[in-house]
């Protein structure tokens, strides 16, 4: 299933998503309606993630390729989702659960309500694109800004701010690492995307069958904590 000649752990060595389910079989909630997926949407990025994943989980006993989603369900409509999980997202993209499945993404609900696993039928970035074509792209919460967006950012570490574990940590594989040395218990560092940075403190380094695993806790958005420090006077404007 892999692409670009990657070479993938065995799944029998990796997480099983089963354990994962909050319904009894994983299957989607009928009253879900729509998914929600903060920004970037693009194809390149949901590859990343999909690799990440399937470097991770497998499902049904093969590497599960993944992107993480939030569901709109009763309880959980759009803008508490916006004001929680996707909080630190400057824009995100919206599709139909409808949409999604008859486009032949498989929907899977894991981790925590309202979580969610969008599967590709393949780890190929053809799939990915054609996931990227079937969101539908919205305005998210706040405005970005053309210097905001030019700027260049350079992360320690990527990772998926949305593709929390069942602890609500971020995590990602060292061999992602801009900076490797940095990745070491206690550390902050700069993580999520170019977009959308975040700080968080790496609180365990996991050896697992696809890479050594950092496991990192949020502490919060980069530019508010910049601007906290800013006002603190403790780093000049």
């Amino acid at each position: 299933m892999a692409d670009r000649n990657i070479v993938l752990p065995d799944p029998r060595l990796l997480v099983r998503i089963e354990e994962e389910f909050w319904t009894d079989d994983g299957t989607v909630p009928p009253d879900a309606s729509a998914v929600m997926r903060g920004a970037p949407i693009n194809a390149e990025k949901f590859f990343a993630h999909a690799l990440r994943q399937a470097r991770e989980y497998s499902l049904r006993g093969t590497n599960m390729a993944s992107l993480s989603v939030d569901l709109v369900l009763p309880g959980w409509p759009l803008d508490k989702i916006l004001a929680g999980q996707l909080a630190i997202y400057t824009r995100y993209a919206t599709c139909a659960v409808a949409d999604l499945r008859q486009a032949g993404f498989e929907l899977l609900a894991t981790g925590r309500r309202p979580h969610a696993d969008v599967v590709l039928p393949s780890l190929s970035i053809v799939e990915a694109e054609r996931l990227q074509r079937t969101a539908h792209q919205s305005r998210g919460p706040q405005p970005v800004q053309a210097e905001e967006v030019s700027m260049a950012i350079e992360l320690d570490i990527p990772c998926d701010v949305q593709g929390r574990d069942q602890d609500g940590h971020l995590w990602a594989f060292l061999d992602e690492a801009t900076h490797p040395d940095e990745m070491a218990k206690g550390h902050l560092v700069v993580t999520g995307d170019e977009t959308d940075p975040v700080v968080a403190r790496v609180v365990d380094l996991l050896d697992r069958p696809g890479g050594v695993k950092v496991v990192m806790e949020l502490v919060g958005d980069a530019g508010e904590l910049l601007e906290a420090l800013i006002r603190a006077r403790v780093v000049a404007a």
